[in-house]
């Protein structure tokens, strides 16, 4: 069984992001508690309700650009798009895929809950290994405008029969402090191809930033017809705090992963 790991990016990815400013909006005893509230409740308003403002295309400017090569997606031009200054911004990012006269953007935004967030910074794009089987791109962006922040990974694959870029992977939205790992593998069970695996960490009574922590493990399966989610467990070990100097908790945990998706298979 080869395992070749892509560690570019520590990260945090889940689908519960940690809103800790909005925590005591229904109980605020002084005057100054309401007024900080009042102005929080206007930033977040702001936050959600961008799409009804415009902005023209001239003010986004080109952060980052990479060229695919091989397979289906050569020759395609993978650009992103933001406005100056985009921190705390209310515009999102755009993800622009161009060959030759074909030029399609996607704006990156991502629905939590009730509300819509933009996603202003792209911080990278990573073509997907050319070993994998799969062609596409991995991009990261950043929110800003929360306390912990949030981060979004998504996955784009070349789709033959649209001749163009689908997201496989739209819902993984990043907050806090963890990491992700995307794996090019063979294992006999799964198939040759890309795994996606994420660690969150678990919150328990008690617990401080500062204590050790045990951590849910996620393993998603990436191909070109799509993302799957085939293993999720907590780990019976804490990381993090005095009881361990493990920084990197992936590699610490990949041989019980490997295990336990020989046993479901």
């Amino acid at each position: 069984m080869n395992v070749v790991i892509n560690r570019n990016v520590k990260q945090n990815i889940g689908l519960r992001p940690h809103f800790c400013w909005m925590k005591n909006k229904l109980k605020l005893p002084s005057l100054a508690g309401k007024l900080i509230l009042i102005f929080r409740i206007v930033v977040f308003v702001m936050f959600t309700t961008y799409a009804s403002i415009s902005i023209a295309a001239g003010d986004y400017f080109k952060f980052y650009s990479v060229l695919l090569e091989g397979g289906e997606v050569d020759g395609w031009e993978v650009s992103a798009y933001q406005v100056k200054e985009a921190d705390y911004n209310v515009y999102p990012a755009k993800l622009c895929f161009k060959k030759e006269a074909k030029n399609v953007c996607h704006s990156i935004i991502k629905k939590l809950g009730r509300y819509q967030y933009p996603f202003q910074i792209v911080n990278s794009l990573t073509p997907l290994p050319k070993k994998a089987g799969v062609h596409g791109v991995l991009v990261k962006s950043d929110h800003t405008g929360t306390v912990d922040g949030l981060s979004a990974i998504d996955i784009w694959v070349y789709d033959s029969k649209r001749i163009g870029f689908v997201n496989i992977l739209p819902n993984c939205v990043l907050a806090g402090v963890g990491e992700y790992q995307l794996i090019s593998s063979e294992v006999p069970q799964v198939g040759r191809g890309l795994m996606l695996i994420t660690a969150e960490r678990l919150w328990r009574a008690g617990e401080g930033i500062d204590s050790a922590h045990k951590y849910q493990i996620a393993i998603y399966t990436i191909s070109g017809k799509g993302s799957s989610k085939i293993l999720e467990y907590s780990t019976t070990k804490l990381y993090g705090g005095e009881s361990t100097e493990v920084e990197n908790i992936i590699d610490a945990e990949l041989p019980e992963i490997l295990k336990k998706i020989i046993v479901i298979h």
